[in-house]
């Protein structure tokens, strides 16, 4: 794991996303905590350097919204296959 990132740094993510979520018109992000929280463990875990760490970590705005190809040279595109049903944001909020 990238030497960088602590249990803290966790901790800190999920109580403001938690605290994101309680607010008017952003209960959604309640059903995005937990994965969110993952793909910063896995962005640090699966990465030698901050760069990459970084270019990962930011790749789940694409991720949320259905694009899977990044613009970052460090991580290019999602190491996923092929997704048959993907729940966005968007679709999740309209609920």
């Amino acid at each position: 794991m990238c030497g960088c990132v602590n249990v803290r740094i966790f901790t800190g993510l999920t109580k403001k996303l938690e605290a994101l979520g309680n607010k008017r018109g952003c209960e959604s992000v309640h059903a995005w905590t937990k994965s969110m929280v993952n793909h910063l463990y896995w962005s640090a875990a699966s990465s030698a350097c901050g760069d990459e760490v970084m270019a990962k970590w930011t790749s789940i705005v694409n991720h949320i919204q259905n694009v899977h190809e990044h613009d970052k040279w460090r991580f290019p595109a999602c190491l996923h296959g092929e997704l048959k049903q993907v729940t966005g944001l968007h679709q999740v909020r309209s609920k």
